[in-house]
């Protein structure tokens, strides 16, 4: 079966994440702090009346942050939440068929093997595959319920 995915980069590696989740990608302007958050959120963005949430992805997955590339924002709608998610370049849209999809290798240094879904390669470039319904649902959920 087909699938469509949205290619990002954080730093020099590149990340995907379902076409499905994905509704608009906006460029990044003026992220405004909120106080007491966990670290993963950035903050929020205004956008066309309401505020937007941004969550810092490297965080979550442990990549060192790099301040001097301008930011791009993909907006998300998960569960009847819209937020936007913090990446730093919009790379490709790609139609693969899930046959192409590598599993994730069983040890990894940076981050949380149930995270991925997956690799592919493309041409000379391996694409991590985001399990973003795994990360909202047993990272992100649990962090903010924790501040509750």
């Amino acid at each position: 079966m087909e699938k469509k995915f949205i290619i990002f980069t954080l730093n020099e590696d590149f990340f995907a994440i379902d076409l499905k989740m994905a509704r608009e990608i906006i460029p990044c302007n003026d992220i405004k702090p909120i106080p007491s958050m966990p670290d993963f959120i950035a903050g929020v963005v205004h956008l066309r009346g309401f505020l937007l949430p941004l969550i810092d992805i490297k965080k979550i997955l442990q990549i060192s942050p790099d301040k001097s590339k301008k930011k791009k924002v993909i907006i998300i709608a998960w569960q009847k939440k819209i937020f936007g998610l913090l990446i730093d370049e919009i790379e490709d849209i790609i139609t693969i068929d899930e046959k192409q999809i590598i599993s994730p290798p069983a040890i990894l240094t940076s981050m949380d093997r149930n995270f991925l879904q997956g690799g592919i390669k493309i041409n000379d470039k391996i694409i991590f595959i985001l399990d973003f319904d795994f990360l909202l649902a047993n990272h992100i959920k649990k962090q903010i319920k924790e501040l509750s």
